[in-house]
């Protein structure tokens, strides 16, 4: 297919890289392109007469007869214009790209609106780069197609750069006079900043409004800021790769900044807007990020690290960007529309065209945009619609979308204009306050002069002679001595207080378990986790809790609310409250998570000195994208040894091998994770279908599943990857929004289901219609710490399961399937379909299953506690039954 472009020039902005970004992936779509200026058409310089109109016409005419494309493709200003006449004269179709309100109101000429809006009217699509602009484009057209097509962004160059944290600020775009006062703003108002990285300000741009920039820079300059001019640069994703912090700018530049992963600050037409973060993207791209009509912010406020985008934002940013600006996506839809177009005759077109051709010798040198010169060519037009269309044009002012356009512009121009005045008025108002307070402040040192003499007066006099003994008296050491004994005495009559307070609370909670099971309390067991009982899934400390009991213990969940009332679950197993009484415990075994963040290290001290059996259960790597604020946790887990802690259990290989070289053999336990396998050991045949996956079900595509918490840990790029190449595959994932990164990061496709957190009761009705078992942890560290619980439901439920590469505890089974990298996960996702319908392997699945059960684990741990026991009975009696 042959595609020509025509522009007005080329010059160094957002058009000029919408074509070259388009034309790139065209080519590689097998199309021809050739882009035409409506520059080099033109021979004479100044306004456009109405001859040099008609000899660009005939010029452009011309060269369409000569490339003979299958459509020509128009883009502001005046090309839209030669461009649909030239078109019609070799009876071409013609499309439109409409980048901005402002193409239609050329300088708010009369006759360019009449001619561009003639001409979009008969063009066969017209392309929108935003919602602003096709909403005034459908305003003034009749039956026109319209449609929204974001400008392309290449995302094989504007790949994500690492953000340096204490990097520049760069500042892009064309620096022209009708967008320097966003630039402005933001550098007149950097002096007031306290900025957290380099003061410095790299600009990449020029235009005519460079010379406004003179005044702010120069205060910029004074406050500590140093701003380079960088001018244009064709590799601006390899500069913005190298050490920025922010990008600011409008337009396209935003959604380069955005691509790459960068915070970006939108700088309007007349000020600084904000952000651009998840919540606000959807409203800034509705005017392509111009910021029109949106409010100015302050920038003091603005750059304040802590309100800067962050990661989990970035990332939704760049998807964003993937979802609706990706250069090929942006093509194959363009391809798609403009293979349908064909040519439309228009009689406003042929009658302009027989217009200029008749022009007489006197009106060929006037200027066509003068209203008079154009009514009076109007007058030789052969039919009356069009003399008839202009005339009622002028008489109302213009078409009502336009007019409104030009209208709400010039109302913003006064606005401005009367903004400025007001903000002088104020500037004089504040300086008579300043004056005023410079008043207030010497009558108030002169106040402070006297009183500064009225107190020598006093030191010097007798009285303060004698009061200055007393003074020293009642602050020597005898009397500080008895200050110090008299606090201390309080604070041991508090501390008493509060630890009668805590013991009477641990009686308490004892006596109403030994009402109900007395015949346990010589075996009890206090299982300390930050969950709580009643959560949706069933992970390790609810299993433990009812193995205990099944072991002929006392079981107390310690639930993490303090105010959680006592109340029995199952035989043996009681659901407790957290508190301080729990340091109080004594006789028995406690088991604290490594992950909780209540107990202090000091609880550990006197559960040893009460002969308790303390076991640490290190159940994951301890990270804040796991724990939030884990100071204390961390803190807590370095200080631990064998004085404090009796056993340690670790969840991986990974963490045993940490702990082995802190604590003596014998005292490190690795017991990883398990499934309940009578729970989970379900056939699809006999199997009911969840409300929620009927549909999914009945579309009879492979479903690739995923149960679990939805995280900043889990390979989201992996799963967009697999949702775009493989759209006969449905992703369901199932789970708790752990810190809402899914939102941002997981492209929203059709084959994409998130069905929110199940209930554990019913997650095997869900995941038995699974045909591959997904585990798509990122590589890293808490990947290499993790023994998923998931990995042994999956065996359990008879699915082959495909997981990460940095999964190591996944790699001690047989059956599981491993990948390493987005491609080989889909082909391992293709083998594990193919061994689904293989009974042998399937048999083999569920035996791995068998073999890792609760009941395995918690036999294996009670039988060490056992062991412990008696250990501590021949050596002292640590531990007391």
């Amino acid at each position: 297919m042959k595609i020509l472009h025509v522009i007005d020039c080329q010059s160094l902005g957002g058009l000029e890289a919408h074509l070259l970004s388009l034309a790139k992936y065209l080519k590689l779509k097998g199309c021809e392109v050739e882009v035409i200026t409506l520059q080099s058409l033109l021979a004479e310089s100044g306004p456009l007469t109405v001859g040099g109109l008609q000899r660009a016409v005939s010029g452009l005419a011309e060269r369409i007869k000569t490339y003979d494309p299958d459509v020509v493709h128009l883009h502001p200003f005046f090309s839209v214009i030669v461009g649909s006449l030239a078109s019609s004269v070799e009876g071409r179709p013609y499309v439109v790209t409409v980048h901005g309100p402002g193409n239609l109101v050329l300088g708010y000429e009369e006759p360019y609106c009449f001619m561009f809006v003639t001409a979009v009217n008969s063009a066969a699509r017209i392309f929108c780069v935003s919602e602003e602009t096709a909403d005034l484009v459908l305003s003034v057209t009749d039956d026109v197609v319209v449609k929204i097509l974001r400008n392309p962004v290449d995302l094989d160059v504007f790949r994500p750069a690492e953000t340096s944290r204490g990097g520049r600020v760069a500042v892009c775009g064309r620096l022209d006079r009708e967008k320097i006062r966003g630039v402005r703003a933001f550098l007149e108002s950097l002096a007031g900043c306290h900025y957290w990285g380099t003061k410095e300000v790299d600009i990449f741009g020029d235009g005519d409004g460079m010379d406004e920039l003179r005044e702010p820079l120069s205060v910029a300059e004074e406050s500590g800021w140093k701003v380079r001019f960088m001018g244009w640069s064709d590799g601006l994703a390899s500069a913005l790769a190298e050490g920025y912090s922010v990008v600011a700018g409008m337009g396209r530049v935003m959604l380069e900044g955005m691509a790459m992963k960068l915070p970006c600050l939108l700088l309007g037409y007349d000020g600084i807007k904000g952000w651009i973060k998840p919540e606000n993207v959807e409203r800034y791209a509705r005017r392509n990020f111009s910021g029109r009509y949106e409010a100015n912010v302050d920038l003091a406020d603005t750059l304040r690290e802590e309100i800067v985008p962050n990661e989990i934002e970035r990332e939704g940013l760049r998807l964003w960007v993937e979802r609706n600006c990706d250069c090929r996506m942006v093509t194959d839809r363009y391809l798609d529309e403009i293979r349908k177009v064909q040519t439309r005759r228009s009689s406003d077109l042929e009658w302009l065209l027989w217009a200029l051709e008749a022009a007489p010798e006197d009106l060929r040198s006037e200027p066509i945009l003068d209203s008079t010169v154009f009514s009076r060519l109007l007058r030789r037009a052969p039919h009356p619609r069009m003399r008839s269309g202009w005339n009622m044009y002028r008489a109302e002012g213009g078409m009502p979308g336009v007019r409104s356009f030009v209208e709400t512009v010039r109302g913003l121009d006064q606005g401005m204009a009367d903004e400025l005045e007001v903000l002088r008025v104020e500037r004089d108002e504040l300086r008579g306050k300043v004056a005023s307070l410079e008043q207030t402040v010497n009558f108030h040192n002169a106040e402070i002069h006297n009183l500064k003499r009225e107190l020598n007066r006093i030191y010097d006099s007798g009285f303060w002679r004698i009061a200055r003994v007393y003074y020293a008296a009642s602050q020597g050491p005898v009397m500080r001595k008895v200050h110090w004994l008299l606090k201390k005495a309080v604070t041991g009559l508090e501390e008493w207080a509060r630890e009668r307070q805590d013991r009477r609370q641990a009686e308490g909670i004892l006596a109403a378990l030994e009402g109900r099971d007395g015949g346990r309390l010589d075996k009890r067991v206090f299982l300390i986790y930050p969950i709580g009982w009643d959560h949706p899934l069933r992970s390790r400390p609810h299993h433990f809790a009812k193995g205990f009991a099944n072991s002929g213990y006392l079981s107390a969940f310690v639930s993490p609310s303090r105010t959680a009332k006592v109340r029995r679950v199952a035989e043996g197993l009681y659901v407790v409250p957290h508190g301080n009484y729990l340091r109080c415990v004594k006789n028995s075994v406690i088991l604290l998570a490594s992950t909780d963040s209540q107990v202090p290290l000091h609880f550990l001290k006197e559960w040893k000195r009460s002969r308790n059996l303390v076991v640490y259960d290190y159940i994951d790597q301890i990270s804040p994208e796991i724990g939030g604020d884990i100071g204390f946790v961390r803190e807590r887990h370095s200080l631990l040894d064998p004085a404090l802690v009796d056993l340690v259990l670790c969840v991986s290989k990974t963490l045993y091998s940490e702990m082995r070289e802190r604590f003596p053999e014998g005292r490190v336990l690795y017991l990883p994770n398990a499934c309940d396998y009578g729970h989970f050991s379900k056939d699809r045949k006999f199997a009911r279908v969840p409300e929620k996956m009927r549909e999914i079900v009945e579309q009879q595509k492979p479903i690739i599943g995923y149960y679990g918490s939805l995280a900043v840990w889990i390979d989201y790029e992996l799963l967009n990857y697999i949702s775009y190449r493989r759209r006969d595959w449905n992703i369901v994932l199932i789970g708790v929004d752990y810190d809402g990164s899914y939102k941002y990061m997981l492209s929203k496709r059709d084959n994409v289901h998130y069905l929110g957190p199940v209930d554990y009761s019913d997650l095997p009705d869900y995941a038995v219609w699974f045909d591959v078992a997904l585990i798509p942890f990122k590589a890293g560290k808490i990947a290499r710490a993790t023994s998923p619980i998931k990995l042994y439901e999956y065996l359990a439920l008879g699915k082959v399961a495909v997981y990460s590469e940095d999964l190591v505890e996944c790699s001690e089974y047989e059956t599981p399937l491993r990948y390493n990298g987005k491609e080989d996960a889909i082909e391992k996702i293709e083998k594990a379909l193919v061994l689904r319908t293989d009974e042998d392997y399937i048999r083999k699945v569920k035996a791995e299953a068998a073999k890792n059960t609760w009941e395995v684990r918690v036999r294996e741990l009670v039988e060490k506690i056992e062991e412990l026991k008696r250990e501590y009975s021949t050596c002292g009696a640590k531990f007391a039954e």
